[in-house]
């Protein structure tokens, strides 16, 4: 009598669905991280320029404060229109979580937010050659940070 029954069988796992499954899915997020990524660093610098042009905006009345290498001295605002234009002329290149350790220019802006510049080289994503940089600072009135290069 038990020799007629036949055992329970269980499901073999079908690799070949799995696989297809999965290939789309995996593909999709390896063309869409970069560019969510890059999105996203260039949404930080649209912010910082918004931020910085509101404290230069802020400054116009009481000027903001350039200090390099102990001297300070307040900064027209044809000054910070120039550096505005200069930082947005440029393209921001990479983000770094830790500051330089020479002494940068720092500007104080009337509404708190301090920006700092170090002058720095960083290599060229084509060739690796060094390019000159700047490398930015930028604490706002609500003690956010940005910290990016650029070139």
């Amino acid at each position: 009598m038990y020799e007629n029954m036949n055992p329970p069988r269980t499901k073999k796992h079908e690799w070949g669905l799995t696989v297809i499954i999965l290939v789309p899915v995996v593909l999709i997020v390896l063309i869409f991280l970069p560019t969510v990524l890059f999105a996203g660093h260039i949404n930080r610098f649209h912010d910082f320029m918004q931020d910085i042009s509101r404290s230069s905006i802020a400054s116009r009345e009481k000027p903001a404060v350039c200090t390099v290498d102990g001297k300070s001295e307040p900064m027209t605002k044809e000054d910070l229109s120039q550096l505005i234009l200069h930082l947005l002329d440029g393209e921001s290149r990479a983000r770094r979580s830790k500051l330089p350790e020479e002494e940068p220019l720092t500007i104080m802006f009337s509404d708190g937010a301090v920006l700092r510049l170090w002058g720095t080289e960083m290599k060229d994503a084509a060739g690796g050659k060094p390019i000159p940089s700047v490398f930015v600072s930028y604490v706002g009135t609500g003690g956010e940070a940005v910290l990016l290069y650029h070139a």
